[in-house]
């Protein structure tokens, strides 16, 4: 089992108990997947976001090859800089266990996707969303 077979798995389990009608508006641009192992080398697979912070002086948003990023220019230089920036606040909302041998799914985070609201969160494309 690798990565992309694991988010399959969560990801078949999501939808079975929250199918894709039910999805709020939000879902597909601020939803972040992220893998790891846990002591009984599972494969944890979680679905998190982010929740939005203040743009710093000089940064603001720009697409970057179809993708929104948050740019600053140096003033000196005019140069413009791609600002990585690790989020303060992030919530997981789903999260399983897989077990790479049987392929069984455990549910270990399952939160109720209504008390998100989609403003407060990232997500792309950005500040015109």
């Amino acid at each position: 089992m690798d990565d992309d077979i694991a988010i399959a798995f969560a990801a078949e389990e999501f939808e079975r108990l929250h199918p894709r009608e039910t999805w709020p508006k939000w879902f597909r641009k601020s939803t972040c997947i992220s893998t790891s192992s846990d002591n009984q080398r599972r494969w944890i697979v979680s679905f998190s976001v982010a929740y939005k912070e203040p743009l710093l002086e000089g940064e603001q948003w720009e697409q970057l090859a179809n993708r929104w990023r948050i740019v600053k220019t140096d003033p000196k230089t005019m140069e413009k800089m791609v600002v990585y920036k690790t989020p303060r606040r992030t919530e997981r909302f789903f999260e399983v266990a897989i077990d790479p041998e049987t392929a069984v799914v455990s549910v270990l985070v399952d939160k109720d996707l209504s008390g998100f609201d989609g403003d407060d969160l990232e997500g792309e494309p950005g500040p015109s969303d």
